[in-house]
């Protein structure tokens, strides 16, 4: 009987150490969750924020490439006036 009473007594004193380990890696668990779901929400910012950055950097390239065609037709338009001048004055 007091083998028993032993027994029943370590039992118990493991089983409150197992659930106070289940209670503590429950708390680890939850808190993993909300750091992910954190990361998470970063993750689509930087994404987001790439994204942007990549329409920005098209944008840019469509822009210089409009002020190179302009610059090119300025000039070609300032020669056009320079020889239209020269024979109107010959």
């Amino acid at each position: 009987m007091l083998q028993s009473l032993t027994s029943l007594t370590l039992s118990d004193s493991s089983i409150a150490t197992l659930r106070g380990e289940i209670t503590s890696l429950r708390g680890a668990l939850s808190k993993q969750a909300g750091a992910q779901a954190r990361s998470t929400g970063w993750e689509d910012k930087v994404r987001s924020a790439e994204k942007q950055r990549d329409e920005n950097k098209e944008e840019l390239v469509a822009e210089r490439r409009k002020r190179i065609e302009s610059e090119r037709r300025g000039h070609k338009a300032q020669e056009r006036i320079c020889e239209l001048h020269s024979q109107s004055l010959i």
